[in-house]
């Protein structure tokens, strides 16, 4: 029995089959929901609900993920349009340098939550970051920003009464 020949080609005209990849991150997600689902029951009454509120959801969402990939096994692969937010003419250095910065507000962001905690620190993050990162106006940033603490304080907070930590530099300083 004689064995193709690499020189042939290859099997899908170089198209990468998608749904493969989209079946297998699909699986990995069920398996991740499913064990946090099962997991959260187990918590007492209280502290379980915010943990099922995403779980849950996000298991189904997996789920139908799973079976959209499986419906569309062996629908060829359509070349995508190029992006037009990837500027061809922009460096490796300044991708690299870009990738940093954005890095470095994630890594403030996360300093500025276990600091400050959530309530001062998201918009103090959001302020920031729109105003140094992105240019946008004081009008602009501080309404967003005002927005942003809202739904946290307003969600979190009040509605599903969960607690919110301090933060550490306000716990230092018997502020909160």
């Amino acid at each position: 029995m004689a064995t193709p020949s690499r020189e042939a080609g290859p099997v899908n005209d170089g198209r990468t089959t998608r749904w493969t990849w989209d079946l297998t991150f699909a699986l990995v997600l069920i398996a991740v929901f499913a064990y946090a689902t099962v997991t959260a029951v187990s918590y007492p009454e209280g502290a379980k609900l915010f943990p099922l509120a995403i779980a849950i959801p996000s298991l189904v969402l997996a789920v139908v993920l799973g079976v959209i990939s499986l419906r569309s096994r062996g629908t060829p692969v359509e070349p995508k349009p190029p992006d037009p937010d990837d500027d061809p003419m922009l460096t490796p250095e300044a991708r690299a340098r870009r990738t940093g910065e954005i890095a470095l507000w994630i890594l403030g962001i996360f300093v500025a939550v276990y600091l400050l905690g959530f309530l001062v620190a998201i918009p103090v993050s959001a302020i920031a970051y729109l105003r140094f990162a992105a240019r946008e106006s004081w009008v602009t940033s501080v309404a967003v920003a005002g927005v942003c603490w809202a739904l946290v304080f307003g969600v979190f907070d009040r509605l599903l009464h969960l607690p919110l930590p301090p933060g550490e530099l306000l716990k230092m300083f018997g502020i909160r």
